[in-house]
């Protein structure tokens, strides 16, 4: 907000314009950078339990080979492989409590940044104070500056601009996730397809190729659950992107900007998205970080040339 006095006729007056948004300057308050320093921490505790996921792609390798060679272990490699799949299952709590945690600090530090209501009906309580101490301590980087891109121009009107942030969010993700969903689909294409190929090769039965590959539920499991649930996250994500540019034409056309409601409405749809638990590993956040980044530059670039 920025206040003007002007004097007019020995009469003063004040005048307050609400149109320039602060998002650019009040992303990189120390209050800001300490949300997503606790947002990170606890998204990275949850991603430790990936561990499970590649103890999992191992086991799945390794006892069939090892039923193969060695087939007086048949009956115990595959309890074996029953047994980690119910532990796999578990560790799914964890996850989920970790992530929705991980949702909900961000939800802070974006309904604080665009000055919008919180939703306490779906996002409940906001994590207090100390947790968000605890878990912020813990992260020692400092390269969290400018979370939102820095081509958003402070000229925007506030509702223009923080739909604009919404739709990064959207289009960062859905990005990350296509790619993510094309590699699950191809490794866990590659590996059902050799060991079938492997079983053709043998002579054996469909009875023998499910015994065959029995122990490696855990990771058929994985990669189908993330399958899915990332192509329907893709998929919502697309649907809300649809609406987000139905309000930028409107502001484009009308120069109707987006209401309250429609903001809070759009933030529902982030905040419920980012408490699914499967997450892209960082490893292949990082590969295609930059990439991403210029490619979202380009996006708000455009969007604000042809306002």
């Amino acid at each position: 907000m920025i206040v003007f006095t002007v004097s007019q006729n020995s009469r003063t007056r004040t005048l307050t314009l609400y149109n320039m948004n602060q998002i650019l300057r009040k992303q990189n308050e120390p209050d800001f950078i300490r949300l997503l320093k606790a947002q990170r921490i606890a998204y990275k505790q949850c991603k430790r339990m990936q561990i499970f996921d590649v103890l999992s792609l191992l086991i799945a390798i390794a006892f069939p080979l090892l039923t193969l060679v060695f087939p007086k272990l048949q009956n115990g490699l595959n309890a074996s492989g029953v047994l980690w799949t119910v532990a796999y299952l578990f560790t799914e709590y964890y996850r989920r409590r970790k992530t929705t945690e991980g949702a909900n600090i961000q939800e802070q530090f974006d309904t604080q940044l665009y000055e919008i209501a919180w939703n306490r009906i779906l996002c409940k309580d906001k994590v207090n104070a100390d947790k968000i101490h605890q878990l912020a301590i813990k992260y020692t980087k400092d390269d969290l500056s400018n979370w939102y891109s820095t081509k958003i121009e402070e000229s925007l009107p506030r509702e223009i601009a923080i739909i604009i942030c919404q739709r990064i969010n959207f289009s960062w993700e859905i990005s990350q996730r296509r790619k993510y969903v094309n590699l699950l689909i191809l490794l866990t294409g590659v590996y059902y397809l050799i060991y079938i190929a492997i079983a053709l090769f043998l002579n054996a039965g469909f009875f023998d190729l499910l015994v065959f590959i029995s122990p490696s539920i855990s990771f058929l499991i994985y990669g189908v659950m993330n399958i899915i649930a990332l192509k329907s996250h893709v998929a919502s994500k697309n649907e809300t992107i649809k609406l987000i540019d139905d309000e930028i034409d409107s502001y484009r056309t009308y120069q109707l900007k987006p209401t309250n409601v429609t903001l809070r409405s759009i933030q529902d749809v982030i905040f419920y998205e980012r408490t699914i638990p499967e997450k892209i590993p960082d490893w292949f956040y990082k590969i295609n970080k930059s990439k991403n980044e210029n490619i979202i530059d380009d996006i708000v670039l455009t969007i604000q040339k042809n306002l």
